[in-house]
């Protein structure tokens, strides 16, 4: 936001999202992690387990 000849002015930013790599994200999980697996219940409608 700036103000220019009195008026002020509202422009659009691009956002900068951070690149991420999975080998690095990886790296920093500890080596005695073990994710737990979640139980949703038995399949309703057309899903199919």
């Amino acid at each position: 936001m700036n103000i220019i000849n009195e008026k002020i002015v509202i422009e659009s930013v691009s956002r900068r999202y951070p690149k991420y790599n999975i080998t690095e994200l990886v790296s920093r999980m500890p080596e005695d992690y073990h994710p737990e697996e979640a139980d949703w219940g038995k399949p309703m409608g057309k899903e199919v387990w």
